[in-house]
């Protein structure tokens, strides 16, 4: 089949309202994906804010200076459901998912110092959706399936250089495999069904060096992910399934700051913002029909820990959290429309084992993009769960 007329194809598929999606979110046929960003649950809970927030009993990855702030040796992990709503101007279709969040493990020495090691979801492709459609009066079938994403293993190390300043660095290898697939069946002999495969594998070190100030009952945080370059294998079978082509390339990571504040009330209360740039302009968009662009995501939230009362209730001593997030998305659809996702989130925490361990679950809804702009609406749905166990390592017995 032309390599013209298949590119004719799928502008038809992908702009024609009456695509059927079995699957997951047209939204993640983008060069890396659908971005996950989900630094912690701690964070989730409060619509993304950590960048200033120290962490506690949870692992702040996203911000290196945030892993100052814990007390014991931690042991933490998480996966959340997901389901889909996929809507256009004719019909919807529901799907969903079980997926592993992040592992991490970190150790404080003494109050100034403290290490991590974590494994977390950077981006995720995931779309299953067809057509039904004739040409020159021939009907047929195009299926178009994507599967893979990247992930992020990070060493961090942070410290504190001066009672109100924290700083910290984190080296971030970024790998994965992004599966893609095309197949068109047609209701003729007189064409040849064809199955388009391409796979692409990523891979590259990346560097995120940040900082939390503390002044009274503010914290100020900010944190700078260097872009960079990025291997890219790509293995690619023909239409017809007779020619395998692979070759080698670069792609890079975007360049990406932010910038953050909290204020706390009081002992139990704490309220807080995030504003995050991500420079995705200079990262090549996957289709040609396809552009990128520069995000901002905006995250509000806030969160009342546990009372330390003895008399409390039982519920008094559980983590209470609430937020909101926006984001512009960063890839466009084939029609070069771009799309805005929001999300609300709430959570909360329930210590057990004296305090030392932690069951966090969170909930978030949002919507991605509208079908009056944008063709086709993601409405989401997703629970979190985190378990985090601690233990006091390193630290001098007599203070144990």
């Amino acid at each position: 089949m032309p390599r013209r007329f298949k590119i004719i194809l799928f502008l038809l598929v992908v702009l024609n309202p009456v695509s059927t999606y079995a699957g997951g979110s047209s939204y993640s046929y983008s060069s890396y994906g659908l971005v996950e960003f989900r630094p912690n649950i701690r964070a989730l809970g409060m619509g993304g804010v950590n960048i200033a927030v120290p962490s506690g009993y949870t692992v702040n990855y996203n911000n290196p200076a945030g892993l100052i702030g814990l007390q014991m040796t931690r042991f933490e992990g998480s996966f959340y459901y997901e389901g889909v709503k996929a809507s256009n101007s004719s019909q919807s279709a529901f799907s969903n998912s079980v997926n592993l969040n992040h592992i991490a493990f970190a150790i404080p020495f003494g109050k100034n110092v403290a290490a991590a090691f974590s494994l977390a979801r950077y981006a995720k492709v995931e779309y299953n959706y067809k057509s039904f459609s004739s040409f020159e009066g021939t009907d047929y079938t195009e299926k178009f399936i994507g599967d893979g994403g990247l992930r992020q293993l990070a060493f961090t190390v942070a410290g504190k250089v001066h009672p109100q300043w924290t700083v910290g660095i984190s080296a971030q290898y970024l790998l994965g495999s992004v599966q893609r697939n095309w197949q068109v069946a047609w209701d003729s002999p007189d064409y040849s069904n064809t199955n388009d495969s391409r796979t692409e594998n990523f891979a590259g070190l990346r560097w995120v060096a940040g900082g939390i100030y503390e002044y009274q009952k503010f914290h100020f945080g900010a944190y700078v992910a260097f872009g960079s370059d990025m291997t890219k294998k790509v293995l690619q079978i023909d239409a017809l399934g007779d020619t395998t082509f692979q070759s080698y390339g670069q792609s890079v990571s975007p360049f990406e700051i932010g910038l953050g504040g909290t204020y706390e009330l009081n002992t139990r209360y704490m309220a807080g913002m995030d504003v995050v740039y991500s420079g995705w302009d200079g990262v090549k968009a996957f289709g040609n029909t396809q552009d990128n662009r520069n995000t901002i995501r905006v995250s509000l939230g806030a969160e009342r820990s546990p009372s330390e009362a003895i008399s409390a209730s039982y519920f008094d001593k559980w983590y209470y959290r609430g937020g909101f997030y926006f984001q512009n998305m960063y890839a466009s659809s084939a029609g070069g429309k771009f799309a805005n996702e929001y999300f609300l989130t709430t959570g909360f925490g329930m210590p057990f084992n004296k305090g030392r361990n932690v069951l966090d679950v969170t909930f978030e809804l949002g919507q991605r993009g509208t079908v009056s702009k944008n063709a086709v609406s993601d409405r989401v749905f997703r629970i979190n769960f985190s378990v985090s166990g601690g233990e006091r390592w390193f630290q001098n017995r007599q203070r144990r």
